[in-house]
C-alpha cells in the first residue's frame, strides 16, 4: 500500500521503494546526499495532521531534516518543484 492517510506514521516498505524510484537523493537545496542517506520527511508535519501519503513525503538528509524541524525552515512542494523557505 502506498498511501495510508493517517492510519500510521511509519513509512511502509512500499513507500520507501516509491521514494527511491522517484528521487535520486536529498531534496535539500544544493544537496548531493544520495537517497540511501536520507529519511522521509512529512511536508505537512504528521504532528499537525499531515497524511502519510507519497505526495506529502520527501527524502531529506540529516542536515536538511534538522533545518526544517529545528531551524524553522519550511518546505513547499508544487508539482515537481521543491522550495525551502528560510525562517523570517
Amino acid at each position: 500500500m502506498i498511501d495510508v492517510g493517517r492510519a500510521t506514521r511509519a513509512i511502509s516498505p512500499a513507500q520507501h521503494r516509491a521514494l527511491k524510484a522517484s528521487y535520486r537523493g536529498c531534496c535539500g537545496p544544493g544537496c548531493d546526499r544520495p537517497i540511501n542517506w536520507t529519511t522521509p520527511h512529512h511536508i505537512e508535519f504528521w504532528s499537525r495532521g499531515g497524511p502519510n501519503d507519497l505526495p506529502n513525503l520527501l527524502p531529506l538528509c540529516y542536515y536538511h531534516h534538522r533545518l526544517v524541524h529545528e531551524g524553522g525552515w519550511q518546505v513547499v512542494k508544487a508539482g515537481d518543484e521543491v522550495r525551502f523557505i528560510p525562517p523570517d
